[in-house]
């Protein structure tokens, strides 16, 4: 691309010097003139039309270097920022895994986070689904969240995080020139190494527990209330 600009710009500089060249020797002829008034007349027809139009070039070719160094250096920041998210959510997705796996305390069972999280997300989204009134289910269930989350405020901490940086990456990802992918092959890794299924449990409970939080990994509930009920006529 460089190089294109640079080849154009030698290419018009060419130009602008030999087309009042050739309209001078059009109108006066091709013959040197012995007369040192001829050649000042002519020194100044050139200097006057084509230093203008020169610097006018030149101009207009440091200011276009300048903006794809300035595109150039914003590729680079917004790229080695994409980086540094992406290991943020690695080091967040790990910190997940650990603590979904722990024994959850007083529960002699055994039962794991994991475990209760899902049961919980599975039990919220059946009543929501099948009950007739959506948003006393929603009312109902948050008090239990709501504790679940703050005993374990750091795993949701940890989600709101990578959801936050998988919208950062997918907004940069827009800036960029090429290599546009970061945030869907970002949001594939999450799903590989948390799990999709508890991806999407995490999502639930958060969104039961904020009407704000925006899932990455599952519709909102009343999109996926309106597709459960319409699927359900269609049959």
């Amino acid at each position: 691309m460089r190089f294109r600009q640079t080849w154009v710009f030698w290419l018009v500089v060419v130009a602008l010097t030999s087309f009042p060249l050739a309209l001078y020797m059009s109108s006066f002829g091709l013959t040197l003139s012995t007369v040192h008034q001829r050649w000042a007349e002519f020194g100044s027809f050139y200097g006057g039309v084509v230093g203008p139009l020169l610097t006018l070039t030149t101009v207009v070719f440091l200011y276009s270097q300048l903006r794809h160094q300035q595109s150039a250096q914003t590729h680079i920041a917004h790229t080695q920022e994409i980086q540094r998210l992406k290991t943020d959510i690695d080091f967040y997705s790990g910190f997940i895994i650990s603590e979904l796996s722990k024994v959850m305390p007083g529960m002699e069972d055994g039962r794991t986070l994991s475990t209760y999280v899902a049961t919980t997300a599975a039990e919220f989204n059946h009543c929501f689904i099948h009950g007739t009134n959506p948003k006393d289910v929603l009312g109902q269930s948050r008090q239990a969240v709501t504790t679940l989350v703050l005993c374990h405020g750091n795993i949701f901490t940890s989600w709101i995080r990578i959801n936050e940086d998988l919208q950062t990456i997918k907004l940069l990802d827009t800036t960029l020139t090429s290599d546009r992918d970061n945030h869907t092959n970002q949001k594939i890794k999450v799903s590989l190494t948390v799990g999709q299924i508890e991806c999407s449990h995490m999502d639930t409970l958060l969104l039961m527990y904020n009407s704000n939080f925006t899932p990455l990994f599952r519709p909102n509930f009343q999109d996926t209330y309106n597709d459960y009920h319409a699927g359900k006529k269609s049959l």
